[in-house]
């Protein structure tokens, strides 16, 4: 515990303290008076147990294992580990490496973010391989496949969150382009907004015709599915379709027909209904409500005899029996049943008086009031005792009789024209044809007398056309009545639904114009005042095919009529055709513009579409290609060569020996001890001494390219200078690891392949393992072919000298 304190107060004095106490201590294991009572304290300055190794005598009495390379730190000593990545050398052995740089990219294990590859490391440029190329702990948004379709937006995905979108995609009917050509066919709109595109619309002008829309009752395919609706035709020809016709098969019934009274829905508004009750026979007496005056009692309907109950049997509007069913005396009992209506004092079960009255109405009055016909009158003073019709003070009656006993029946009652009904009764006694109880004819006359000619139908004149409403088709038209001719208006104008004006009234296509008036009525697009359309048909009914002057021919059997033919006279032009690089307009869409355009920009004889580059005049597919970096002979490949990839200003045809390196070209400074030719003259390392040999793994400056799907690449390396006779090749082939190993052939010659398989950019590198003559380098010459069904550039690679470099 003494030891800690006096270093603390060391440390707190001045360096002349801490001088003069080594200078009064000597490092040999041996406690001096300087020391206070630790053997040699004062080199143990950090107290770790070892010395000061800047102290000649403490190296040699303790020897390099126990002396301390930084006596002021008790972190810093032989004993201990190094730590990496910390810039200090923890176990005082230079030799222990800090750090380590595994993948010999230029970046140790401290800041590369993947030390098994050479690819990815601080400051290097992304790539589009899906690696953090650039190690800044993020991918690129172009680089993600969010959609997971196997293409990123560097990639050419033009739509990363669709993964039916993608190049080269199969186009869809979806208004998107799915291929990422740039183009969206012409038939993916929506030209009538109905939510349908055309290329699945069956009618992209009618945003009532789409599938999957509900089929409605209006004589169109709304749903798409190839017709109309199998009840959108009219069977019975009263001008409503089935689905709008309660009963198609009886013309009298449709909507906006009048309502009947004959137990049918007349009108088509879901109910038969000429009266509140809808038609019935509530009662079952053979009547409709419509015509029974109390369809809630069975007694009660027209025809039924009258009864003596207070009711209207016969339903002639009032209850009327013989007699009378009112109770005029008010003596509780109906005329019909009292055998004295005017007398209160004359009834059923009165008591009999001597008055001449039946007053219990038994049948007869007293003895001496006999009323041998029951009228009121006693026979002593009624002048027919045997017609109760007949007495003295009786109302005169329509019967032909002397009622009131006055001598002679009224001058009215007699019958002039014999049709048994008298004057006094009869509506019109000049005509036999006209009485009460006669059946009504359609005549314009009241033959029933029930004051008004109602024969079913009614009997005026609506339209004035001379036929009555009973026997006229539609008398609200003067065009139909019976006997008229038939005319081509979908009417029936003679009021006989079998003729038909000449050619038909139906309208078999459905396009609005009836048979008779319709040039082509098995087909839609033709019918009288349709706009002609360049089809080859007489769309107006006009007699003529003549959407344009031509007359809608095709004069050059193109497929293409001359109304929408550009050029009517060349089968190569024509709309839907492909257009043609020829400065023609092909498609017919007003312009000549093939892709890239069809017009000489920079006048080398070569249009837009054929030249790769329309601005510079030297370049064009019959230029001999210079050494300038452009594709300049038009072939869509820019010789390697004549490329920069290193971005050094040095192309390889203006000598560049190593074009992905930045560090070799003509005008760089040549390095020792790296196996690399920077100036490009021939010669690695030249007029740099050769050491003793070297093992290690070296890799390849220069990898190669190849466009591939699947094959086998072959790697042949020669003239390799190594002494080890069985080096190992390996090979990383676009993200798939792979392997090739093999024996020498001969001291300097090897040959090895292995099967690629899968699709992308191949981006192979190379290492070799093994003893070489040089310290860092060595040199071969390299042969890399691939063979394979589908490949792009996969020329053979070399033989080219290449340097190898151990990090």
């Amino acid at each position: 515990m003494v030891r800690p304190i006096l270093l603390i107060a060391l440390l707190a004095g001045s360096c002349t303290t801490d001088i003069s106490l080594r200078q009064d201590a000597a490092c040999d294991g041996e406690l001096q008076s300087a020391e206070f009572e630790v053997v040699d304290g004062p080199f143990d300055f950090d107290g770790d147990g070892f010395f000061d190794a800047n102290n000649p005598d403490c190296v040699a009495f303790y020897g390099e294992a126990q002396v301390d390379c930084d006596d002021r730190d008790e972190a810093i000593n032989p004993g201990l580990d190094e730590e990496e990545c910390n810039g200090v050398d923890d176990d005082c052995d230079p030799a222990t490496a800090d750090s380590v740089d595994a993948d010999g990219d230029g970046s140790d294990a401290c800041v590369d973010c993947d030390d098994d590859d050479p690819a990815n490391a601080p400051d290097l440029p992304e790539a589009c391989d899906g690696a953090d190329n650039d190690c800044d702990g993020e991918l690129d948004d172009e680089e993600e496949d969010v959609d997971g379709d196997g293409f990123a937006p560097c990639e050419d995905d033009c739509d990363d969150t669709d993964d039916a979108v993608f190049p080269d995609a199969d186009e869809l009917c979806d208004g998107l382009d799915t291929d990422c050509d740039s183009l969206v066919p012409d038939d993916e709109v929506d030209d009538d907004g109905d939510g349908t595109l055309a290329c699945a619309d069956c009618d992209d002008a009618d945003a009532e015709n789409f599938p999957g829309n509900v089929e409605v009752c209006d004589g169109q395919d709304n749903d798409c599915d190839g017709s109309a609706g199998a009840d959108e035709a009219d069977a019975d020809f009263d001008g409503a379709i089935e689905c709008a016709d309660c009963d198609d098969a009886d013309g009298d019934n449709h909507p906006s027909n009048v309502e009947a009274c004959d137990g049918q829905d007349n009108d088509c508004d879901g109910n038969a209904d000429a009266d509140v009750a809808g038609e019935v026979d509530a009662d079952g007496d053979g009547s409709l409500s419509c015509d029974d005056c109390d369809d809630g009692d069975a007694d009660n309907t027209p025809g039924n005899p009258e009864l003596c109950n207070g009711a209207d049997d016969d339903c002639d509007g009032a209850a009327n029996a013989p007699g009378g069913e009112g109770d005029a005396d008010g003596d509780g009992r109906l005329a019909c049943d009292d055998c004295n209506d005017g007398s209160a004092a004359v009834f059923p079960g009165n008591t009999e008086s001597c008055n001449g009255l039946d007053d219990d109405c038994d049948g007869a009055p007293g003895a001496d009031e006999g009323d041998g016909d029951g009228d009121g009158s006693i026979a002593c003073l009624d002048c027919d005792d045997a017609d109760a019709a007949v007495f003295p003070g009786n109302v005169e009656a329509c019967n032909g009789l002397d009622n009131d006993c006055s001598g002679a029946p009224a001058a009215n009652e007699v019958d002039g024209d014999g049709d048994g009904a008298l004057s006094c009764a009869d509506c019109n006694d000049g005509d036999g044809n006209n009485f009460p109880g006669n059946t009504e004819l359609c005549d314009g006359q009241d033959n029933d007398c029930d004051g008004t000619p109602d024969a079913p139908g009614g009997e005026g004149d609506g339209d004035g056309d001379g036929s009555l409403a009973c026997a006229d088709c539609d008398d609200a038209d003067g065009a139909n009545e019976p006997g008229n001719p038939e005319a081509c208006d979908g009417q029936d104008n003679d009021c006989d639904p079998a003729t038909f004006a000449v050619g038909g009234e139906g309208d078999g296509d459905f396009d609005g114009a009836l048979a008779c008036a319709d040039c082509d009525d098995a087909d839609g697009l033709n019918f009288p005042g349709n706009p002609e359309l360049c089809d080859g048909a007489d769309n107006d009914c006009n007699g003529a095919a003549d959407a344009d002057l031509a007359g809608e021919v095709d004069g050059d059997g193109d497929g293409s009529r001359s109304c929408l033919d550009c050029a009517d006279n060349d089968a190569a032009n024509a709309p839907g055709n492909p257009e043609a690089c020829d400065g023609a307009d092909n498609d017919c869409d007003g312009l000549a513009n093939a892709a890239g355009g069809e017009l000489d920009g920079d006048s080398d004889g070569f249009l837009a579409c054929e030249d790769c580059n329309d601005i510079i005049a030297t370049v064009n597919p019959a230029a001999n290609e210079l050494c300038d970096g452009l594709d300049t002979d038009c072939d869509s490949v820019t010789p390697a060569i004549e490329l920069d990839a290193d971005s050094d200003g040095w192309r390889g045809c203006a000598g560049d020996c190593e074009d992905q390196n930045p560090a070799a070209n003509p005008g760089a400074t040549e390095i020792c001890d790296n196996g690399i030719d920077e100036d490009c003259n021939g010669v690695p390392d030249d007029g740099c001494a050769v050491t003793a040999d070297q093992d290690g793994v070296y890799t390849l400056a220069s990898p190669y390219l190849y466009t591939c799907l699947f094959g086998t690449l072959t790697v042949s390396i020669t003239s390799l200078s190594v002494a080890d006779d069985n080096p190992i090749i390996s090979f990383t082939s676009g993200g798939r690891v792979g392997s090739m190993s093999g024996t020498w052939t001969s001291a300097t010659d090897f040959t090895a392949s292995n099967f690629l398989d899968g699709g992308g950019l191949c981006d192979e590198t190379y290492t070799v393992t093994g003893s070489f003559t040089g310290p860092n380098t060595f040199t071969a010459d390299f042969t890399a072919a691939f063979a394979g069904a589908f490949c792009l550039d996969c020329v053979t690679q070399g033989p080219v000298t290449f340097v190898g470099t151990r990090p």
